[in-house]
């Protein structure tokens, strides 16, 4: 048959696929159309008359006219005059008068990713190329994190713009067509359903069947690309991951069974559950489809007493930080910590054993000194209550402000003045080649990030800012908070991004912060250097604390242990040594973790080659490092953590990769390693 649709006895393109239809009508009427072979290998006879295939072929003087198309279950005229004469999945042409699929004529396409709906690829359609959805009759023929819906493999609603209350949604054509006058089509769907057809499969194409509508349950949204800001919590009987979905911006729990299987994946906070359904109700984000706040980035998972999940995150619309409790399955209660000034990133969570309470330590931004400088810090917030929900119920600490980073030594004293870098100005007051200069409008187009519009020799231009983020990280006090709680004292750990060193404070509930310098400032056997950026702290059996960080001037992974922050012993995790030869980056990401019996993990990335890695210290002090095969070839290692039980380490990283789209395609992986290791 051509695209015309002027012989249909002999074929159709549908859905890119050439399907074999024998017209089923003769002047004097013919078998139902439930009764006609549609396609695909005809199944063989079983020699029971009552089993074999109906296909109603008649004499092709009984078959519709050379002039007629059946369509709608009869034999109409070949050419239309409008889109509801045309079965579904087709339009008409009118340049030529006849019915025409949509594929052909509205998706046309060179590569996958000129499809704009998720699921949909690129293959050849008759004579070109059009977007459509693969076809499956089960979600195991689906790509990960698709559906079979309505015999299409879609990641979304396949109308997501909706369709008029007199018309149907083809799923395989991600088209609205018209349907007046159809049994069923005139009702108007529930949310979290779509008006469909009954049976696609022979409603659709260049000659079709009468048509019926149902209101079909919407498949469930494609969740996003998860798994940046990694939080790893073991609980009695499963395995929970926080992180980060980057699609939607919202933050998610994945749930695991002991042996590392992926259950259930909670979408906790992001979205309005008020918003426009576009998935199913039950499934990711309740079936909401517009982007809510961006939360969820920082994120910090743990185990109370009771059994319950909790998170602490950060919510980068608000600059805020907020909590998560999971209450029953499925179901979170969300709370505010703390919305002063830019609060919660670098979170850090803990339980406290003696009554369950909450604690969370983070870095805050945005806030002045008392000489009212631009200033940094760490702040801890501790529960009132097991079950804070706002502010009121927190009781905030501040453990630690300092001054950020000023490459003119806060001399632009004018709120009409940036610093900037200008190699040519020689430094006001601090960093050669750093200049207070008068804060412009007038630049065109406007300055990136990192930039300032400013007046240099007289004209408008877009110029560095002296305390510009280096490698996206603030160059302020407080980042890579890390927190560790025995009995009633929190221990803090952070690292000084001003001045290169590892900072710890302990706070007791009723005296103030007492902070030192670990190591990194030179001073009483410390190293100098930048020294203590990843770092992360942990109480062993006997109460004594740990940390592990990485220095960066040595290219050295550190571990610190002792019964205070100023009397333990420095030891050296990993050495950056290995092969190829010479000296390799190691230690980012590094978090640490100890079992019962007092061995300690620490999770990290060999960043010059990209992996993972796990190390277990010895009881003589030595250390056993262990690279885990990835869970798919590539880069790996990102956002790593360790969880503990009894007998397993449960390691999670995030892989990076882009698609054939050049789409962002990270995993989220989870991997089980028996301990101690042999």
């Amino acid at each position: 048959m051509s695209r015309g649709g002027t012989n249909p006895s002999i074929g159709l393109v549908r859905h890119g696929l050439v399907v074999a239809l024998l017209a089923c009508l003769s002047a004097t009427g013919c078998a139902a159309c439930d009764e006609v072979f549609l396609g695909g290998e005809e199944p063989e006879p079983t020699g029971n008359p009552d089993d074999t295939p109906k296909e109603c072929v008649a004499p092709r003087s009984e078959r519709c006219g050379e002039t007629e198309s059946f369509r709608d279950g009869r034999c109409q005229s070949t050419y239309c005059e409008s889109d509801a004469e045309c079965c579904p999945g087709t339009r008409c042409d009118l340049g030529l008068n006849l019915c025409r699929s949509r594929l052909l004529l509205d998706s046309e396409c060179e590569t996958d990713a000129d499809c704009l709906l998720k699921g949909q690829k690129c293959q050849e359609v008759g004579s070109g190329k059009s977007c459509v959805f693969p076809p499956c009759s089960s979600d195991e023929q689906c790509d990960p994190g698709m559906s079979c819906f309505k015999g299409a493999c879609v990641g979304q609603n396949p109308c997501p713009d909706g369709c008029g209350p007199g018309e149907v949604c083809d799923v395989a054509t991600a088209s609205c067509h018209p349907a007046l006058d159809h049994e069923g089509c005139a009702v108007t769907c529930e949310p979290g359903t779509l008006k469909t057809l009954t049976d696609p499969r022979v409603m659709t194409g260049e000659v079709c069947c009468a048509w019926e509508c149902e209101c079909a349950p919407l498949p469930p949204l494609s969740p996003g690309i998860i798994g940046l800001y990694a939080s790893v919590a073991v609980a009695h009987l499963e395995v929970a991951v926080a992180s980060y979905d980057v699609t939607y911006g919202d933050l998610v729990v994945s749930h695991y069974d002991q042996g590392g299987a992926l259950q259930d994946v909670d979408y906790v906070d992001g979205f309005d559950p008020e918003g426009t359904i576009g998935g199913a109700l039950d499934g990711p984000r309740g079936g909401v489809v517009e982007p809510g706040p961006d939360v969820g980035r920082f994120a910090s998972a743990t185990v109370d007493p009771a059994g319950r999940i909790q998170v602490a995150y950060y919510d980068a619309t608000d600059g805020a930080l907020k909590h998560a409790v999971q209450v029953a399955k499925g179901i979170w209660r969300v709370g505010l910590v703390d919305d002063t000034a830019d609060a919660g990133q670098f979170a850090s969570m803990a339980i406290r054993t003696t009554d369950g309470v909450p604690v969370i330590a983070y870095f805050v931004t945005g806030v002045t000194d008392p000489q009212g400088r631009p200033a940094s810090g760490v702040k801890l917030a501790i529960g009132k209550t097991a079950d804070p929900l706002v502010p009121a119920d927190w009781n905030i600490r501040i453990v630690e402000l300092a001054p950020d980073f000023d490459a003119c030594n806060h001399s632009c004293n004018s709120a009409q003045a940036a610093c900037v870098l200008d190699d040519g100005a020689g430094g006001d007051a601090g960093t050669p080649g750093a200049a207070c200069k008068v804060v412009s409008s007038g630049c065109s187009p406007s300055c990136a990030s990192g930039q300032a519009c400013v007046v240099n020799g007289g004209n408008p231009e877009c110029m560095a800012l002296g305390n510009a983020p280096v490698e996206g990280l603030p160059r302020a006090l407080g980042i890579f908070t890390s927190l560790a709680l025995h009995e009633d004292t929190a221990m803090v750990a952070y690292y000084d991004n001003v001045q290169g060193d590892l900072k710890a404070a302990t706070l007791t509930p009723a005296g103030p912060a007492v902070v030192v310098t670990v190591d990194g400032d030179g001073a009483e056997g410390h190293r100098g250097g930048d020294v203590g950026a990843y770092t992360s702290v942990a109480v062993d059996a006997l109460g004594k604390i740990a940390l592990v960080y990485e220095d960066f001037t040595r290219h050295e992974l550190r571990f610190y242990h002792g019964s205070t922050l100023t009397s333990g012993t420095y030891h050296t995790v990993d050495s950056g040594r290995g092969q190829p030869p010479g000296f390799h980056l190691v230690g980012a990401g590094a978090q640490l973790a100890f079992a019962a019996d007092g061995t300690a993990y620490v999770v990290y990335q060999e960043q010059s080659l990209l992996n993972l890695r796990v190390a277990q210290r010895e009881p003589d002090g030595t250390w056993t490092i262990v690279e885990p095969p990835p869970v798919r070839e590539g880069p790996h290692g990102f956002y790593g953590d360790i969880g503990l039980s009894a007998s397993n380490a449960y390691v999670v990283s995030v892989m990076p990769a882009l698609d054939e789209n050049t789409n962002l395609d990270n995993q989220l992986g989870l991997q089980v390693l028996p301990i101690p290791f042999p």
